[in-house]
C-alpha cells in the first residue's frame, strides 16, 4: 500500500470516527430530550400497586431467581435498588419453595456472598 493510499486510510478512519460520534451525540441529545418523559412513564408504572398475573416454568423461575441474586451484588447499585431486587428474588423463590421445599434452603444461599464459590 502506497503512501497515498495509507493516507486515505487514515481519512476514512477519521471520517469514520467523526460520524460515530455525531451519531452518538444525537442519541444522548434525544435522550435528554425524552428524559421528561421516560421518568413519567416510569414513575406511573412503578406507583401502580395492582398485581401482574405471570406464569412461569418453575425452572425459569429457578434460573430468575439466580439472575437476581447475582444483580443484587452489583456495586453500583442503591440500597433502594438492591432491596426491590432482592424482594422480587424472594417473590419467586417463594413460590418455588410451595412445590419444592427443599429448594428454599438452597436458594437461600445464593443471596448470602459467603455461599459464593469461585469460578476458576
Amino acid at each position: 500500500m502506497g503512501k497515498h493510499e495509507r493516507q486515505q486510510v487514515h481519512k476514512d478512519r477519521v471520517a469514520r470516527r467523526k460520524a460515530q460520534e455525531i451519531i452518538a451525540q444525537q442519541r444522548v441529545a434525544e435522550m435528554q430530550r425524552r428524559k421528561t418523559e421516560y421518568e413519567a412513564v416510569f414513575r406511573q408504572v412503578y406507583e401502580d400497586q395492582r398485581e401482574l398475573p405471570i406464569n412461569i416454568p418453575f425452572g425459569q423461575a429457578w434460573f430468575l431467581v439466580t439472575r437476581l441474586q447475582l444483580a443484587s451484588r452489583h456495586p453500583n447499585l442503591s440500597d433502594f435498588q438492591r432491596n426491590q431486587i432482592i424482594e422480587l428474588g424472594k417473590q419467586f423463590q417463594s413460590g418455588i419453595a410451595r412445590d419444592y421445599p427443599a429448594a428454599d434452603s438452597i436458594l437461600e444461599m445464593g443471596w448470602d456472598s459467603y455461599f459464593d464459590a469461585a469460578v476458576v
